[in-house]
């Protein structure tokens, strides 16, 4: 790419690399050069070997013991040797098998990074390790900075279960801009980004087949005349207007309420996209004491639009994520534990009875200063609180590092298990199960994502994804893998939602992450999250009803319009479908009425609801116009069969019903 001002220096290098070629970055045997970083000689251990007849001389044999807290406290770094301009074309080569591990696979991560905060990463790719012949691995990349030499440097972590893997013939080549990165990575076989992202993996149409069973109902309408005969070749569209599942984003509370071009394209997107949203700061602590009415607007806009609400968060126990009058109080425990409940009995009471759910606490692993106060107990008597403050809003616990990072046991993900059922045993009210879903070069396989899941279901909670959003190597590896994760997810029957963390390039704390550009045109995997969420996973259909007058099809679980259309009329109503089908009936109590197998029938301006069951007593319907405001319809009940059916006047413009008790 070419960049404004950089011409000359395109040209010296384009002169010394003709001649010189691709350059090797690291230093001479750089097996024996690097070394390995461990919290103690107990977590790890390293050798080294050589081997003839191999394309490679040294290998390093590296030991992993005890898995320690994070990947990257044990690693092999390796410095480099010598210098990158930012938009160099990297191939980093190296050789791997697998001689043990406990679950039968091992895990290396090849990072290639600037030797110093903020760590920022050009590479950052997660290698299974399955086999136990040597296999190769080429990783092409682009420097995202400029390195004198010693100022960046390679890694492979290796903090995992334990396992002793094999890593030999590490190169990395700097191509300058010999090559595009597009002409380097079609001449290699770089393989699978992530195990399971092959067209013909296993993985897929078993979830493809659970999506169908699990996330879709029956849809049956029978369209009949005055005399209940049936109409054939009535046309009838079933047109989805929302899911039932959540698929939401994150949402910055300063855009959504400021007046620009760009944030009344940042409002229509979020109306038009999503059905569930966050706000992403303005209702975690210091932000809502600090700016209380912009939190309390944002959240008043998006109800008012229609919109689901996630709270998030009340606690985040860390002292870097309370106000700064808060940590001084931990030498007075009784004040600090006043300092928080005060905060929850604030938050949730202000929004009680408007927010689907809140995040309780957030990150209890790492974030963890009060908790190291009180103790992990605290929990319950937040849970307690927060309940006894907002009895309607389902309680979650939510962290990261849980799907993230290949999704394989960690001591991460074996505390939140464990404190999910510490919390469960103590009677606290959690009700949900939150996992964030930062991915970025650790790209979790789908069958670890199933077993992550599988894991968590012994709960019996709903499991959502709480903060999703990708960062890869390439846009089409970042739109790959965002389909398959969240095809994988969404297959799964105990999860509820995926909320991304963010759509837009200028409000997201990872830009190259977002769905959009800073100039609102959609990126790859931005294209394919509408695919997927308002494409494949979508029902708009129009039928024709048969020489029964019925039309019967498999939809997507959420809300309808139902149109139908005649020579002679058109009608339409409001519907739902839900896992028992299609339900137009608003029940206020538990009487025995439920839809017939054909339930709504449309003729002469009437609108019939076939009824089963003998609890029919002291019914009546009401319609509306606009769901706002209803009134008692004309109605009777006409014995049908082995059901009861009430015919409804729909006339003077009502277009949607309801059937109340008296």
């Amino acid at each position: 790419m070419r960049r404004p001002g950089l011409r000359g220096m395109f040209f010296f290098l384009g002169l010394t690399l003709t001649a010189l070629g691709q350059r090797s970055i690291l230093p001479a045997g750089p097996e024996d050069q690097g070394n390995l970083q461990r919290p103690s000689a107990q977590h790890a251990s390293i050798t080294r070997s050589t081997f003839q007849g191999e394309a490679f001389r040294r290998a390093i044999r590296v030991v992993t013991q005890i898995e320690p807290t994070n990947p990257w406290n044990v690693q092999f770094n390796i410095p480099m040797r010598g210098s990158v301009v930012q938009g160099d074309v990297l191939l980093a080569t190296f050789y791997h098998r697998l001689i043990d591990s406990v679950g039968g696979e091992g895990f290396a991560t090849f990072i290639f990074e600037r030797a110093s905060p903020p760590w920022i990463k050009s590479a950052n790719r997660t290698i299974t390790i399955a086999s136990s012949e040597w296999t190769k691995t080429e990783i092409a990349f682009e420097a995202l900075e400029s390195y004198s030499p010693g100022l960046a440097q390679v890694n492979f972590q290796l903090g995992h279960e334990p396992q002793t893997i094999e890593i030999g013939g590490i190169e990395v080549l700097n191509y300058g801009k010999l090559k595009s990165l597009d002409e380097l990575m079609s001449e290699i076989d770089s393989g699978p980004a992530y195990p399971g992202q092959e067209p013909e993996a296993l993985w897929r149409q078993e979830a493809v087949e659970r999506i169908e069973a699990i996330r879709k109902s029956d849809i049956c309408v029978t369209v009949v005349d005055g005399l209940n005969k049936p109409i054939v070749g009535a046309a009838v569209r079933i047109r989805m207007k929302r899911h039932a599942y959540a698929f939401g984003s994150a949402v910055a509370a300063p855009r959504l309420l400021e007046r620009s071009e760009d944030a009344d394209r940042y409002r229509q997107v979020i109306v038009d996209s999503f059905n569930r949203v966050v706000i992403e700061n303005n209702l975690k602590w210091p932000a809502f004491e600090n700016e209380r009415r912009r939190g309390i607007n944002a959240v008043n806009w998006l109800l008012a639009n229609n919109l689901e609400v996630r709270g998030h968060t009340v606690v985040w126990p860390g002292w870097s994520r309370v106000p700064k009058d808060v940590p001084a109080l931990a030498a007075r425990p009784p004040l600090l534990q006043q300092r928080i409940n005060d905060r929850i009995v604030d938050v949730t009471r202000e929004f009680a009875g408007k927010l689907v759910d809140w995040d309780v606490v957030n990150e209890p692993f790492t974030e963890r200063d009060i908790l190291d106060v009180f103790g992990d107990d605290e929990m319950i008597a937040w849970f307690d609180l927060a309940k006894e403050n907002d009895p309607t809003a389902q309680l979650y616990l939510n962290d990261f590092g849980i799907l993230a990072g290949t999704g394989t046991s960690s001591p991460h993900q074996d505390y939140y298990f464990e404190t999910i059922k510490r919390l469960l045993e103590a009677g606290a009210p959690l009700e949900g199960i939150g996992m964030q879903g930062h991915v970025s070069g650790n790209l979790t396989s789908p069958n670890n994502l199933w077993r992550v899941l599988e894991r968590f279901s012994e709960f019996n909670l709903p499991i959502q994804v709480t903060e999703f959003d990708v960062q890869a190597l390439t846009p089409e590896i970042q739109a790959d893998y965002l389909r398959d994760f969240m095809t994988l997810v969404f297959s799964h029957p105990k999860t509820v939602g995926i909320v991304m963390w963010g759509f837009w390039e200028r409000n997201h704390w990872r830009p190259d992450a977002a769905l959009f550009n800073a100039d609102w045109s959609l990126r790859p995997h931005g294209e394919m999250w509408y695919q997927l969420v308002h494409g494949d996973w979508w029902t708009d259909e129009t039928w024709m009803s048969d020489e029964n007058g019925k039309i019967i099809l498999r939809g997507f679980h959420g809300d309808y319009e139902i149109i139908v259309e005649t020579e002679t009329q058109s009608q339409s109503i409001e519907a739902k479908v839900g896992k028992s089908g299609l339900s137009t009936l608003e029940q206020l109590n538990e009487a025995a009425v439920r839809f017939s197998s054909g339930a709504v029938t449309f003729a002469d301006g009437k609108l019939r609801i076939g009824l089963e069951g003998s609890e029919t007593t002291g019914l009546k319907v009401e319609t509306s116009a606009d769901l706002r405001e209803w009134r008692a319809a004309e109605s009777a009940l006409v014995p049908h069969q082995a059901t009861l059916e009430i015919d409804v006047d729909m006339a003077m413009g009502s277009r949607f019903f309801r059937l109340r008790s008296n």
